[in-house]
């Protein structure tokens, strides 16, 4: 398939930040650090113009760089170096909304003529919102009134970034314009974010008792021809080839995203506002993992273990004290899927959540929000702070020392996985590929006429002896699996 010998290092540029230079100066220098690891790909958070109250996921300038990271000729050296190195870079782009300071936004208040239908507009019934929506991540009104219009605008976030309206071929010009001309500018692609919430049913329908808002704004099947006018007004003022990369919860997007993010596996454990779950094994994330796999062995996946809005794999999976074998075992696991690994910067050194105890040292808007809310109902302080200092989108995004790093045990499993995969690779994409689970063990195996890799995971928290004779071991010399650990055979 198309790209699929990727591998992709997530970054969150402001954690690169440092008192001498800038984010886009430090991950250039990181460069050299992601080669030997096996890298190919970077996927950067987003580096645009923006006022910053959602990490960057609230564009004020789709064409202009965030000056706290760096300069523009400080980006463009970034992408010139990475290309020289065979290093891709995908860029994380937001084409759903915006925030409340663009430009369009400002101009479609005024009801420019072309502007004014950018976002979605609709007068109040009665004083009231157009309709009962809520915000996913908080229990509020998806809709904010403005006194210049007389009139409400939608935004399924945060009120300070109304969604743009795709009903209007317009907006589909404009975003397609500013992608093409990072393509133009040597980048390779784009992550787009919530690129499955950007068609809405346009009834405005309100929701029934017990109903989510979300089944009118999440996955619909409108989504698919949007994307496809998207690519063409990206091919209108770009001639090569270019990287897209999107979540859908189905598999009906063919042939519109490149690969697919599928986010099932980070939600286990994690209620509304950060509230702790339970009810969930291993198990359940690794069959979360090969899902879509099962039903479709050339399903386009990428695999991930955390990202910039989840916690430390090493803390999520601590609650029994197991959380650096499980961590390992999960990078084994999903590295060596039919697949697309996705790194977040950290997790290939084991690094931990940074758990602050009091809520003002958070600067995550989510987490604020999260905070705010449960207060106002009555929750407990230290079980709001439990959960905060486990699942708060800062746990993600600080600052890591890289130094000494070819001592780190992650580090050098990481680095023996990659590498293992890439010469390998030829079997893992091409080899008849089967699942199996027992109540031990959970694993899936490649055969072709010349090689078998099986990679098999203890669901235990007991020592098991494996029986499968004939296979070397990769990771060890016995056959034996530690609770929760995993390994590599071959034969």
């Amino acid at each position: 398939m198309k790209h699929d010998d990727l591998i992709i290092y997530e970054i969150f540029p402001l954690a690169f930040k440092t008192l001498e230079n800038s984010p886009f100066y430090n991950i250039k220098n990181h460069l050299k650090y992601l080669n030997k690891i096996g890298v190919n790909a970077i996927w950067l958070t987003p580096v645009f113009l923006s006022p910053f109250c959602d990490s960057g996921y609230d564009v004020s300038d789709y064409y202009l760089i965030n000056e706290d990271l760096g300069s523009f000729n400080e980006f463009k050296d970034l992408i010139k170096t990475a290309n020289e190195v065979g290093i891709k870079i995908i860029l994380d782009f937001v084409p759903n909304h915006t925030s409340n300071e663009h430009e369009w936004f400002k101009k479609s208040v005024a009801k420019d003529e072309y502007f004014k239908d950018f976002y979605i507009w609709k007068k109040g019934i009665d004083g009231n919102p157009p309709n009962n929506w809520q915000c996913q991540k908080i229990k509020d009104s998806t809709w904010k009134y403005v006194k210049e219009r007389d009139e409400y605008y939608l935004h399924i976030y945060s009120d300070f970034q109304p969604d743009l309206n795709f009903e209007n071929e317009n907006v589909i010009k404009e975003l397609g314009k500013a992608m093409a001309y990072w393509l133009n500018l040597g980048v390779f692609g784009f992550r787009l974010d919530v690129v499955n919430k950007i068609a809405k049913d346009v009834s405005f329908p309100n929701t029934k008792q017990g109903e989510s808002s979300a089944k009118y704004y999440v996955n619909l099947p409108q989504c698919f021809p949007l994307i496809d006018k998207l690519k063409s007004e990206i091919k209108n003022h770009f001639e090569g080839d270019f990287f897209l990369l999107g979540q859908f919860l189905n598999n009906e997007n063919e042939p519109r995203l490149d690969y697919i993010l599928e986010f099932s596996a980070l939600r286990y454990g994690r209620g509304e506002n950060y509230k702790n779950l339970t009810n969930f094994t291993i198990k359940d994330i690794l069959n979360a993992y090969t899902k879509w796999l099962k039903e479709d062995k050339s399903f386009r996946q990428t695999t991930f273990l955390g990202n910039h809005d989840s916690p430390r794999p090493v803390s999520r999976h601590n609650d029994q004290g197991y959380g650096e074998i499980i961590s390992k075992s999960l990078a084994i696991f999903t590295i060596m899927l039919r697949a697309i690994p996705i790194i977040y910067f950290g997790e290939e050194l084991g690094v931990k959540n940074i758990a602050y105890d009091d809520i003002k040292d958070y600067k995550d808007i989510r987490t604020i929000e999260a905070y705010e809310f449960l207060k106002s109902i009555g929750e407990n302080e230290k079980t709001i702070m439990q959960g905060i200092k486990k699942w708060s989108r800062d746990n993600a995004r600080f600052h890591i020392d890289f130094t000494n790093f070819e001592k780190n045990e992650f580090y050098k499993l990481y680095k023996t996985l990659i590498q293992y995969r890439k010469e390998n690779f030829e079997t893992l994409s091409k080899g008849e590929l089967n699942f199996f689970e027992t109540s031990e063990i959970i694993g899936y195996e490649y055969k072709t006429i010349n090689k078998e890799i099986m990679v098999i995971m203890n669901l235990t928290d007991h020592e098991i002896t494996h029986d499968f004779i004939g296979y070397k071991n990769i990771f060890k010399n016995t056959n034996t699996l530690k609770p929760y650990e995993a390994t590599v055979l071959e034969k």
